[in-house]
């Protein structure tokens, strides 16, 4: 069976032993599918030098319920070349009504930046927008939005050493200073000298307006025990420790979960710890290439996903929790690669009852003849879900699977990480081109 050729931008792993295939297929009935549940598309991104093409990232949202992201490509056009946009969905001012899509910026592809990955990060106070892109140099650039009538860029820093553009996302602090990852950036090479460990940076805004951001390089990754390509950027802990994973390497090379920690007198080194390592091993419960974010609970673990291996070889959703200084994995659903999805590639995000929420880019419709089975269609591995994990009533109990929402046609392989305003959730699917159907990208709504 083959993996289909798209534009997800999500590393997988090499192919699975067959053996995985086979037990996939054993396992096709293990999902619960929740009932009425609605799926509407509020946007697709179809027009390449207008509204932008292929989301990326996620959404985040204002106060107003607005919806912000970016997409790789479209915009309008230099030269025949378009550069990706930053977008504002606005929610319809009647029941039933269409969302309204503004484009807040379309990059030019020159000192400006280009293909901004990894969404956007909103400043609630000021409206202001902040995000990630390429450049020119092929280093990247942080930028701002501000608003206005048209709103205004402004390169807050331009990346001139890092070996490669930063595409995680952005965190801040209370003080503003931002934080990133650059998966192919910092001072040591990996995969046989063809590329660089990865990096993770902050930037201090200047202590006087007009002043000069300034970077940080708070860890240079190895490529050791400690892993390498830390996609998926980092979270924030309330000491103003950082977390994040790598996607490979580690004791195993199945990647990382690791922790920064500042210093204690407010200035000089960082410390790295790995505080877990993914084993990788085919048939054990432990997976491995962990791509997404990493999610807290209110008591301070960890929860986060790999895309790869566990149980049945398609992924799993896993739990961090510290006891005595010492981190313990456990894990809270293993997918079978048939209706419960499969290689979930996005960060978790919880509901007020402790609920989780995710996607998976495979799996759901995997036993009909359409485009997303393992029928007669080109799909072979099913275009993706929209999940729930409910955690158990007892303690020691386990959490419960539900599959929200089945993607079943190319409009589907949802990458990004779902949002939830109430009891509603949103998210992206990326381009996909086919011989039989081009899809640029949807934004989706799925009400509860």
């Amino acid at each position: 069976m083959k993996r289909r050729e798209s534009s997800i931008s999500i590393s997988l792993p090499p192919a699975l032993p067959v053996a995985a295939v086979w037990i996939a297929l054993m396992m096709v009935g293990g999902a619960t599918l929740a009932a009425a549940q609605t799926e509407t598309v509020i946007h697709r991104f179809q027009n390449q030098y207008r509204g932008g093409l292929n989301p990326s990232g996620g959404l985040v949202a204002d106060r107003t319920g607005a919806l912000y992201g970016t997409t790789l490509y479209g915009g309008k056009s230099v030269l025949g070349v378009s550069y990706g946009v930053v977008y504002q969905f606005s929610p319809p001012s009647t029941g039933g009504g269409a969302w309204q899509e503004n484009v807040l910026y379309s990059f030019k592809g020159g000192a400006d930046g280009k293909n901004p990955f990894g969404g956007v990060l909103l400043d609630a106070k000021a409206g202001k927008i902040y995000g990630t892109a390429g450049s020119l140099s092929g280093y990247g650039i942080a930028y701002q939005l501000t608003p206005g009538t048209p709103w205004t860029e402004s390169v807050l820093y331009t990346f001139s050493a890092d070996g490669g553009f930063p595409n995680g996302g952005l965190i801040s602090d209370a003080n503003g200073a931002l934080y990133g990852t650059i998966p192919n950036g910092g001072g040591f090479t990996c995969n046989g000298g063809n590329v660089r460990c990865g990096e993770v940076y902050k930037l201090t805004p200047p202590s006087a307006p007009g002043g000069t951001w300034t970077e940080q390089v708070l860890y240079n990754f190895q490529g050791g025990n400690d892993g390498w390509d830390p996609s998926s950027g980092v979270i924030l802990d309330k000491a103003g420790a950082l977390y994040g994973t790598t996607f490979y390497g580690g004791p195993n090379n199945g990647g990382t979960v690791y922790k920064l920690t500042p210093p204690s007198g407010g200035s000089g080194a960082w410390t790295e710890s790995m505080i877990h390592a993914f084993n990788g091993a085919f048939g054990s419960p432990e997976g491995a290439y962990p791509i997404g974010a990493l999610t807290f609970d209110n008591a301070g673990a960890l929860y986060g996903t790999t895309n790869n291996y566990g149980q049945y070889g398609w992924g799993n959703v896993f739990k961090l929790t510290l006891n005595g200084g010492v981190w313990t994995e456990t894990f809270l659903h293993q997918f079978t690669g048939g209706s419960d999805g499969a290689v979930p590639a996005a960060a978790l995000v919880f509901d007020s009852a402790g609920a989780l929420y995710g996607t998976t880019v495979y799996g759901g419709d995997v036993n009909s003849n359409d485009a997303c089975s393992y029928g007669q269609g080109d799909g072979y591995y099913g275009c993706g879900t929209v999940f729930k994990l409910t955690p158990p009533s007892t303690q020691g109990g386990s959490w419960t699977e539900t599959v929200l929402h089945t993607f079943t046609t190319f409009e589907g392989f949802p990458g990004a990480p779902v949002l939830l305003l109430g009891k509603d959730l949103f998210g992206l699917t990326p381009a996909y081109s086919s011989d039989t159907m081009p899809a640029p990208g949807t934004a989706f709504q799925i009400k509860q």
